[in-house]
């Protein structure tokens, strides 16, 4: 039974039914940061890889690719789930996949580069024959469904959190328990998404608004662009001064314009665009693309230069994790992209500002001020291959505007402890207590760093 007092806004309630309110403010469904819904997550990705590595013998990214392609499927059609007993259900699910990336939204170049990606579920033979999974045997798409659609104890299931929770980075979370104990890029054989709890912080201490258009140019699953979205969407459904169909018609442009990302890695490209098309991305601004070279890999020829795929559009706000090679690099390029006086949340190992090669430091501070530095607990980052955590901090910058060396004042934050849960099935979740730690920390950096 569940006791609602003091509730005054029965129309809204009325407006979305008891069912969205009870999954958004009793269950607490549409949570970014929710220790339930990480939590079951998190368990059921455990259980997928295992099955899907034992059964099928899928590399990580396959098998991250094959939950995408499941749920935009899903997504898209859901009585295509019934036919995931079948061996021709393999090739319905990647036709279904087809006829949810509409010319409207995805070039013909994009749209083909994708569905590379996802082609192998219409080809490999392990998919259109039974398998045994533990003691079950049956069709692949059938076993991986059944977990996808699996309640948690308070009775929600993956499909349950893509259809109500927009905020959730779903596909990261995913990624980051099938990679586990895998070595499958990067110089020291990761790819490391960032934790939720950070791309919120990241966002909230820029201030992102819903004027703002944000750029994250090695973007991955899309973590940092949901966060904005979240941010700026929040901000919107906020304000007395518009009307509901004025708040939709804002909250659709967020989505359709103001949210970029570009990624080098095919395969995380396609993740984050399915990621960002769950989320409601009503017109792809995913493009695939060599960051350091500032060159969009999209097109096979005539590929254009990031100058020119953002010649339309003038960025406020940068946020982004970059590779940990060639890090001043990538900081200059993002930050030459941002408008005068517009911010950027940049984590980056401690240690880059001193090891990196100096003509390139000096170009980032002749043309950007640093504000802040947060220098986080460490081992925010574990590495597959079972090495300690990166120590990393959290660098805020001013774009466009000179670093004067002598006058201005960078603040430089030392945070000792978060209280992100390190055992068991709470390692790597945030507590309330991470919660209220970092909501104090952004008041005091977007007061000005000002003790009262």
């Amino acid at each position: 039974l569940i006791k609602i007092q003091n509730f005054l806004d029965w129309d809204k309630l009325g407006y979305n039914s008891i069912s969205d309110f009870i999954n958004s403010q009793i269950l607490n469904l549409n949570s970014p940061d929710s220790p339930e819904n990480i939590a079951h997550i998190k368990s059921v990705a455990a259980k997928l890889s295992k099955k899907i590595d034992v059964a099928l013998k899928l590399d990580p990214y396959k098998r991250l690719l094959l939950v995408c392609g499941l749920l935009i499927g899903i997504n898209e059609n859901e009585s295509i789930i019934h036919m995931f007993n079948s061996s021709s259900g393999a090739t319905l699910l990647y036709d279904t996949i087809k006829r949810a990336l509409p010319t409207s939204k995805f070039s013909y170049e994009k749209k083909e580069q994708l569905l590379t990606s996802f082609r192998f579920i219409k080809d490999a033979p392990e998919l259109q024959k039974e398998v045994t999974s533990g003691k079950k045997t049956g069709m692949p798409l059938k076993i991986v469904t059944d977990e996808l659609l699996t309640k948690s104890l308070v009775g929600y299931s993956i499909i349950d959190l893509m259809r109500e929770s927009s905020h959730i980075d779903l596909l990261g979370h995913l990624f980051d328990v099938f990679t586990k104990y895998m070595q499958i890029g990067g110089s020291t054989g990761d790819i490391v998404l960032t934790p939720s709890h950070l791309t919120k912080f990241m966002s909230q201490i820029i201030d992102v608004n819903e004027d703002d258009y944000v750029l994250d140019i090695t973007v991955g699953s899309g973590g940092f662009l949901i966060s904005a979205m979240h941010e700026m969407e929040t901000k919107v459904r906020k304000r007395k001064d518009l009307s509901q169909r004025e708040k939709e018609e804002k909250i659709t442009h967020i989505k359709e314009e103001q949210l970029w990302g570009v990624e080098y890695d095919a395969n995380m490209f396609a993740t984050c665009v399915s990621n960002m098309m769950l989320h409601g991305d009503g017109k792809s601004h995913i493009f695939r693309g060599d960051s350091l070279k500032k060159v969009e890999l999209t097109r096979e020829e005539e590929s254009k230069t990031y100058d020119e795929l953002f010649a339309e559009v003038e960025f406020t706000k940068l946020l982004f994790n970059p590779p940990y090679t060639n890090q001043a690099e990538y900081i200059r390029n993002g930050l030459s992209f941002i408008k005068k006086n517009g911010r950027a949340s940049i984590i980056v190992p401690k240690q880059t500002f001193t090891v990196s090669n100096p003509v390139i430091l000096e170009e980032i501070f002749k043309n950007n001020k640093l504000l802040q530095v947060i220098d986080l607990p460490a081992g925010q980052f574990k590495t597959k291959n079972k090495v300690v955590g990166t120590d990393v901090a959290i660098f805020v910058f001013e774009a466009g505007v000179p670093q004067k060396f002598n006058e201005d004042i960078v603040t430089f934050i030392k945070l000792n402890k978060d209280e992100v849960g390190t055992k068991g099935k709470q390692k790597g979740i945030p507590s309330k207590k991470t919660e209220k730690i970092y909501d104090i920390l952004t008041k005091y950096i977007r007061e000005g760093c000002l003790i009262e």
